[in-house]
């Protein structure tokens, strides 16, 4: 089960059957959110325990509560927090995007990272501080500062891509990306 914060576009669908064998179903439960900002965060994280709930009566094994503002917008460790919630509620193993990349990036052995992202410079600095005390450097920022998710859908698919192949070359002694 995947708890989307923003509308889910089809891409996302698309992207996840990509990378997943044949058989595995996607079930989505969105939150509404609109910007990244505190009201809208404080708005979906009130509907995280609904959201789960639904997934899980209609039977999603596995659940990820999706949106990195949702987590790094209440500091280190919320994460986890999300995580005990929603497993203690429905029973159901889960993760948060967040804990997924941190975890990954950890895996991989990376530790000086440059960041990319299409959110606005708040956003940018709440993940940043988040992932300094999970133990990275993060050794340089590149923003498009997009405040309302409606821009950032409207980027071109190839964006994340230039975006982080920009950060990179703008700071190559980084071992990683976020």
């Amino acid at each position: 089960g995947w708890v989307c914060p923003a509308v889910a576009t089809s891409s996302a669908d698309v992207d996840f059957h990509l990378t997943v064998p044949e058989g595995i179903e996607l079930k989505i439960v969105t939150l509404g959110v609109t910007a990244h900002t505190e009201e809208q965060v404080d708005m979906a994280l009130s509907r995280v325990d609904d959201a789960v709930v639904r997934l899980a009566t209609n039977g999603a094994q596995f659940i990820s509560v999706e949106g990195t503002p949702l987590v790094s917008f209440r500091g280190f460790g919320f994460d986890k927090e999300i995580i005990r919630r929603v497993e203690n509620l429905v029973k159901v193993p889960a993760t948060t995007s967040l804990t997924a990349a941190v975890d990954a990036l950890n895996t991989l052995k990376l530790k000086k990272l440059v960041m990319a992202s299409p959110m606005n410079h708040d956003a940018d600095e709440r993940t940043k501080k988040f992932l300094e005390a999970s133990g990275f450097e993060i050794i340089h920022v590149k923003s498009l500062n997009k405040l309302y998710n409606r821009d950032i859908e409207a980027l071109p698919r190839s964006t994340a891509y230039t975006v982080a192949k920009q950060a990179f070359l703008e700071a190559p002694q980084a071992d990683g990306i976020y």
